[in-house]
């Protein structure tokens, strides 16, 4: 049997690790919507972001053109966890509006 592989940084993935990483960028990316929405600390981390940056490189662009994820947006000068955001077209500084809440996008 031919193993599927997936190269993300200097790391070759199997198939099995590339699905374990967008389960990762999927939960940690939809709890930082809804802490955020809720006005509360994501707990997404630089570290963490960092870990997934790169697969979620490898694993977004192909869903990116049947709308799994917005455009990314413009890069800025902020840490991992705002380049991730950017990438997968979320606002870093995103924050609900005063009284109310909606989505972080």
């Amino acid at each position: 049997m031919k193993r599927s592989r997936l190269a993300v940084g200097f790391l070759l993935l199997s198939a099995a690790a590339t699905a374990a990483a967008a389960c990762a960028l999927d939960a940690a990316i939809h709890a930082w919507d809804v802490m955020t929405a809720l006005g509360l600390p994501s707990g997404l981390t630089p570290r963490l972001a960092a870990q997934l940056l790169p697969a979620a490189r490898q694993i977004v662009e192909p869903l990116r053109r049947y709308g799994a994820y917005a455009p990314a947006l413009a890069p800025g000068p902020d840490d991992a966890v705002a380049e991730l955001l950017r990438y997968l077209g979320r606002d870093p500084h995103w924050r609900p509006p005063a009284g109310g809440t909606s989505g972080p996008r």
